[in-house]
């Protein structure tokens, strides 16, 4: 499908040129007919030439707005499952956890709320459940190996995950520091924490950790997806780019707020 409308746009484009390039020549022509007509009026030299000037720059400007407008179009068609502005966030779904730590709003058009198991980072073992914002389509994702049954009929190309680990933020940090050394550090609605990344090949998860209290860590997880590197998604239908998927992710994340007992 995505092939046949390619062919009709190129199509459509090979059309519009060649009228572009007819309709210059002819005006053009026309022009030096009546240029050679009054060949001893110089008044009417200066017009002539002026007015084939405007038909040059007529013919760029065509030129331009056309392109202008097929390049907004084809961006349109690929990032406008995502088109959000800070005027629509007041419209957005808010998201509360079940402890009462946290708030935060989101597109519902855009993502869908689960609560999952959490993909807590290898330094740790426990097992907890997390609010996960995801985005998918259609298209299969095999995932690094490429075997069948790492197969899933559906991609995710950013998910945004929320969980809690019921550790001091103390301990995580050292357990961080062990495996990542030096990491960024990241203020959040007042709190201080750390940013650091998982991930291999064009995709992976960039983890913000924050802390609660003195005995709980909020885990904040974007994954993403880089058609660039990962083959199979440049130009899919309505796959949210990378460059889409971290604004979109900053700004969900620009409305998180803690809970005042917090």
């Amino acid at each position: 499908m995505q092939n046949s409308e390619l062919c009709t746009e190129n199509a459509k484009r090979h059309v519009l040129d060649f009228y572009r390039t007819w309709y210059t020549a002819r005006n053009v022509m026309v022009l030096r007919k009546n240029f050679r007509r009054h060949k001893g009026n110089s008044t009417t030299k200066l017009i002539i030439w002026l007015a084939v000037l405007i038909v040059l720059a007529f013919g760029v400007r065509f030129w331009q707005t056309r392109e202008s407008s097929v390049n907004e179009n084809r961006t349109a068609t690929s990032t406008s499952v995502v088109s959000t502005s800070t005027a629509s966030v007041s419209s957005w779904t808010k998201l509360r956890d079940r402890a009462g730590i946290f708030e935060v709003s989101y597109p519902r058009r855009v993502f869908k709320l689960a609560e999952k198991p959490a993909v807590v980072p290898s330094a740790w073992t426990e097992k907890t459940r997390a609010q996960v914002l995801t985005h998918t389509i259609p298209i299969q994702h095999c995932g690094l190996s490429g075997l069948p049954e790492h197969c899933t009929p559906s991609t995710t190309d950013i998910s945004i995950s929320f969980f809690v680990l019921e550790r001091s933020f103390n301990d995580v940090f050292k357990e961080l520091k062990k495996t990542f050394g030096d990491l960024p550090v990241v203020t959040l609605d007042g709190h201080q924490g750390v940013r650091f990344e998982q991930g291999v090949e064009g995709e992976g998860i960039v983890y913000t950790v924050l802390p609660v209290n003195d005995t709980k860590t909020l885990f904040i997880g974007r994954s993403y997806l880089d058609e660039q590197i990962v083959g199979g998604y440049k130009g899919a239908k309505d796959f949210i780019r990378l460059a889409e998927q971290k604004k979109l992710y900053d700004e969900v994340i620009a409305t998180f707020k803690f809970r005042p007992a917090f």
